[in-house]
């Protein structure tokens, strides 16, 4: 999750890092004080006026995670990737819980009928690129799903390149753009778009989306950018103690205005995130009304995931 500005620069299919667009900072200037942590690199966006620690940390069952974090919000863990002992990225493995559900979402609304079977030419546009692990897990399981990730700030676009193995291919791009923008001027159709694209502001009520995604003209090319079953999922976080459902089902009753279907996935394991999918359907008959348990890819162990609060449009 990363904070997300209007920003003028657009550089399309790839790109390369001017000077001034980031500042690599000696570590020894580190904010992070845990000692079981240890800080890889500092990295100044001039863009964002603050520093980002990309940071290496243990976790349970061996695993070792690669971290980023952002001074002027040090509390918020932004996005990490698992690393194996040769300090190598491991592609195939998601951390986080909502990001494995953001991934499954488009199976449980029926854009996806099976993983087995993706279609070749399905396109994904991922709007905040992050560390670049949404889109490497993607690409290390469906090498045919073409994948074009949007980041605003390119500093980020660094670091997941540099440190999150975060690479380009003919069908897998990153672009260095302000997302807000880009939508309003794409004439392209996706299958599915994932919006991770928060504020790193610490005194926002809401984290993600950016308040500059939830404007009607923007919402509404969301949903002219999609294919007839196509479907837009994000990530949605609070870290207010009192009010943050409000605050989300807010966003959804926002988002219900131009989709027939929306639905709340909870994050069984977090207090702070749920995920928001929409689709114009339509949808599959099976597990939406109630409970819908899934078996996730081998690399993650198996949740259950909780649709809450669907609207009142017959299925």
């Amino acid at each position: 999750m990363l904070a997300w500005l209007l920003f003028p620069f657009l550089n399309f299919i790839s790109f390369t890092f001017a000077q001034d667009e980031y500042i690599l900072k000696p570590i020894s200037e580190t904010w992070i004080d845990d000692k079981s942590c240890t800080t890889v690199a500092l990295v100044f966006s001039p863009l964002q006026n603050t520093t980002f620690a990309v940071v290496q940390e243990s976790l349970q069952n061996n695993i070792t995670s690669r971290a980023l974090y952002v001074e002027s919000n040090p509390s918020v863990r932004l996005c990490a990737a698992a690393v194996n002992y040769r300090d190598e990225i491991l592609q195939n493995a998601l951390l986080s819980e909502y990001s494995v559900i953001m991934i499954m979402a488009p199976k449980v609304l029926g854009t996806v009928k099976s993983f087995k079977k993706l279609p070749k030419n399905f396109e994904i546009l991922d709007i905040g690129l992050g560390c670049g692990t949404f889109r490497t897990f993607w690409r290390s399981k469906f090498t045919s799903v073409s994948i074009t990730s949007i980041e605003f700030d390119p500093a980020i676009a660094y670091i997941a390149k540099t440190w999150y193995g975060a690479v380009e291919s003919n069908n897998s791009k990153i672009i260095v753009a302000d997302g807000v923008e880009f939508v309003k001027t794409n004439t392209k159709k996706y299958d599915a778009i994932f919006l991770d694209a928060c504020t790193n502001s610490p005194d926002s009520d809401l984290i993600c989306p950016d308040p500059s995604f939830l404007k009607d003209d923007v919402i509404s090319q969301f949903r002219d950018s999609l294919k007839p079953v196509g479907c837009i999922v994000m990530n949605c976080f609070s870290l207010k103690s009192v009010g943050k459902d409000i605050l989300i089902q807010r966003v959804k009753t926002t988002f219900e205005r131009f989709f027939k279907f929306c639905f709340l996935l909870k994050v069984k394991n977090s207090d702070f995130n749920k995920v928001l999918a929409c689709t114009n359907g339509p949808l599959p008959l099976e597990g939406i009304k109630n409970q819908y348990v899934i078996d996730y890819f081998k690399t993650v162990p198996p949740y259950t995931l909780i649709v809450e609060s669907a609207n009142t449009t017959t299925i």
